[in-house]
Parts: structure tokens; sequence; C-alpha cells
């Protein structure tokens, strides 16, 4: 049996958003034998650009059940049947987290009609569920509500079953590749991996860490690679593994974070980023005889505790200080990438504003070198990063103390906290390096986290 779903949410990230409406249709595999639609209430506000779209206001889900209020009658209603929709990981990961916040393990073998259309039906101008029903003469009158678009994916995966001989084979996520693992992989382990966000392990024969990976979903990543083992390199790892360990973090952040230091702790034999962590090459800040600030790369040696920041190679250190330079309208020589005499040539083509020959002041000059260093700094000199925690009574926590990260840990939602100082109680202490301030930055930039908390 098969469940075709659709769901409706406030907004595209399943760890924010929440549903608004579901539609269920239960299939036997030639024609839906069942089904069922709700409202839900997600408990927060619709955006406007989100209403505009599904035509789901804030008024229409005011009185509408919330999920915990249906989630018995959704679980009873799916059963053990297979979870089938068009984009499969959207939906699933909404409701999955649904399921997560109730602390229900929520865990179903998958089937993506956008895939499965891809494969069975290819060359086709576009394969959006809107646009594919066009292609292919589906009925959909009201996109984008959970019960049309799920009653139209359930028309198009009938014509899927049809072009593939009424079966289901090959259109589950790729099947596993049993012949190239080892002998003594635990097959039964590894289709219990927990779906959770956190680092995996591969080992070898001797016990040995052979391969360190973070994902948020930790199943779904390692399946990847027995799926995917197309390289020799690869090949080869999945032919080495003998036992899959796990560590769940909850937050992306923190898996990130433990993966990076595992890497550089261990050395794993098939990891490649961030196993070398010898920095060669250090950003220096020196001021010339005429008093301009100057952002210098040097090799690190007995200098490299003052170093700005440190790079692999030289190339590596050259490329970024170009970008800077660009970015900051810096004088290309006095960051050392323009050694002829006279004007740089940055100068030359109006982009510096000359330093060099001493036209710029050096206290507008500095000032703008300081812009430029603050880039290489975290916003906040100190402060807390709490993000998800392992479990729903928990946060986790990331400390960074006068720009130096001290490390990661968790907190119970019910523990007060009365001064800043209080939150090093409740991490493990770990190394600051260059990799780390990154992954924190980008993570900062690019996600959305619980709260940032400031302190002096």
């Amino acid at each position: 049996m098969y469940c075709i779903v659709d769901i409706e949410t406030t907004g595209g990230n399943h760890k924010s958003g929440k549903i608004t409406e579901i539609a269920m249709f239960k299939h036997d595999g030639l024609s839906v034998v069942d089904s069922y639609t709700s409202l839900i209430n997600p408990e927060k506000s619709i955006p406007y650009f989100i209403s505009n779209l599904t035509g789901i206001t804030n008024e229409m889900v005011a009185n509408a059940p919330k999920f915990y209020e249906v989630a018995k009658q959704i679980i009873e209603f799916m059963g053990d049947d297979v979870f089938v929709a068009h984009n499969v990981m959207f939906d699933y990961n909404f409701i999955r987290e649904e399921f997560k916040s109730l602390g229900y393990k929520f865990e179903k073998e998958r089937i993506c009609t956008v895939k499965s259309a891809r494969k069975i039906f290819p060359g086709l101008p576009s394969y959006s569920l809107g646009k594919l029903c066009k292609s292919m003469g589906i009925p959909l009158e009201s996109h984008h509500r959970a019960e049309d678009d799920a009653r139209a994916t359930a028309t198009l995966f009938e014509m899927i079953l049809h072009k593939n001989g009424q079966s289901h084979k090959g259109l589950l996520e790729k099947e596993l590749k049993y012949s190239m693992m080892h002998p003594a992989m635990d097959k039964e382990k590894l289709h219990g991996l927990t779906e959770d966000t956190g680092v995996y392990y591969f080992l070898n024969e001797q016990d040995e860490i052979i391969y360190v990976g973070k994902s948020l979903n930790i199943r779904q990543r390692v399946y990847s690679h027995f799926r995917n083992a197309n390289s020799k390199r690869a090949i080869n790892m999945i032919n080495e593994t003998v036992d899959i360990r796990t560590e769940v973090t909850g937050s992306e952040l923190l898996a990130l974070l433990k993966e990076s230091e595992e890497i550089k702790t261990i050395k794993p034999k098939y990891n490649r980023q961030q196993k070398r962590n010898i920095e060669n090459y250090g950003l220096f800040l020196e001021a010339n005889e005429d008093g301009y600030a100057q952002l210098l790369i040097k090799r690190m040696g007995k200098k490299g505790d003052e170093a700005l920041t440190a790079f692999k190679s030289l190339d590596e250190a050259k490329l970024k200080l170009r970008k800077w330079t660009e970015r900051f309208g810096l004088c290309q020589k006095h960051t050392g990438l323009y050694s002829h005499k006279g004007p740089c040539f940055a100068y030359q083509v109006e982009e510096c504003r000359g330093a060099c020959i001493g036209e710029e002041s050096t206290e507008s000059y500095n000032e703008r070198v300081q812009n430029a260093l603050s880039y290489l700094e975290y916003q906040h000199n100190s402060f807390a990063i709490i993000d998800e925690g392992r479990t729903k009574d928990e946060n986790s926590i990331v400390l960074v103390r006068n720009g130096c990260y001290l490390g990661f840990g968790y907190i119970g939602l019910d523990e007060q906290i009365q001064s800043p100082s209080e939150f090093q109680d409740f991490i493990e202490q770990k190394m600051d390096n260059r990799d780390v301030k990154q992954i924190i930055k980008s993570y900062l930039a690019k996600k959305r986290i619980k709260k940032l908390i400031p302190f002096d």
C-alpha cells in the first residue's frame, strides 16, 4: 500500500516552519481507496506571501486542530504504507519534525514522484507539479492546496506505476549496494540508523575510524554513501566498512563543529577536507614608516600567534587578500600585491584612493583597513549561541569569549542562568582554529538559530 501525501506550510524551512494543511490518499497500486484532509493550526502567523500563494489565511486555521490533536489519526491512516510525495523530502521532513516535537520517531520508506517521473518520463520541459500536470494532461484545479495537489500526485503516481509494470521496483530511494558491502557489515544496524542530526563514523575490521561525516539526517546521508558508491575511493570505503557509529547533536552547528574536530584529531583515511591542519601562511598587520597600515602575507613561524588569520597555501592567502583588497578599496602596495615603483595598478584604474603615493591620509586609509579587519572577526567579541538540542527538553550551546571559541554543550530548558559566565559550566572545552571560526561565522550568516546572547 502507498500513502500519497501533500502538505502546505508557513514557509520552506522544516526547522522553523509549521504545517497548515495536510492531505493523504491511500493507494493500493491500482486506485485510491481512502483519503484524509485537514487544515492544521500552525500556532504561528502565516506570512502574507504564503497566504497569497496557497489561499490559506490565519482566519481559516484559527479554529483548525493543532498537529498534536490529529497526530494519532495521521499515524493510523498511514499505517505501514510507503510514503509518496512530489519532492518527497519536503513533505517528509516537515511531518517528521512535527512528530519529533511530540517525542515520536517518524520513519517511512519513501518514493519521490519528481525523481520517478524524470526516470519514467524523461525529456519533459519541467517536473514541477503544476507544469508536469499540464504536460501530461492531469487535472489540477487549486494548485498549492493540499487536497488537489495530492490528488494530482496520485494520478501521476498511477501513470508512473502503469509505465513501470504496476511495480514500485526501482522507484524507492536507490537500493543499497549490498554486493559491495563487507561480509561483516551488520545490515540490520544499517537500517536501524537514526534520522536525527549529528555525526557518523565508518569503522574497519581493526575498529579504526576510516571516515567521519555529519548530516541533518544521519540515516539518509549514510544511505547515500552505500547507494552512490561509484568512484574507486567510495567503493573502497564501503568495502572496508564493517561498523557504523553515530552521535546525535541536535544542532547542525554542533554537528559541523564536531565533524571538523574529529577529522583534525583522528585524520580518517577517507576524509580529505580539513584533514590537513598545518597552516603555513598568515596575514599580519604592520605599519610602514609613514604610518599606513599594511596587511601582509608571511610564512608562519615564531610570529604565528600574532597572525590575524592563517592559510594552508600561498595561493589561498593571495586569493583571499585580493578579494578583501577589492572589497574594501585597499591599496595593492600596502597589501603586498603590487611591487613596482609608482602608484599601484588599482590607483591607475581609479580603485585605490592614492595611499600608495601619499594622496590619501593615513587616518582615512587606516580606518578602512580596520573595517576590513572587522570582517575577519565575529560581530560580537563574546557571545553564546543557543540552538536545537538532542531532545525537546534541552538546547545546545556554543560559547565564544574574547573572539575565541571555547566549546559546546547542552543546557536544560529549565536551567536558570544568572550571568553569562555560568554558560561555561555546561560546555565541553574545545580547541579554537581557523576552520572553527569560519564554520561559526558562516552558520550565523546563513542559518536561523534560536538565540544569540552577546556579553562582555
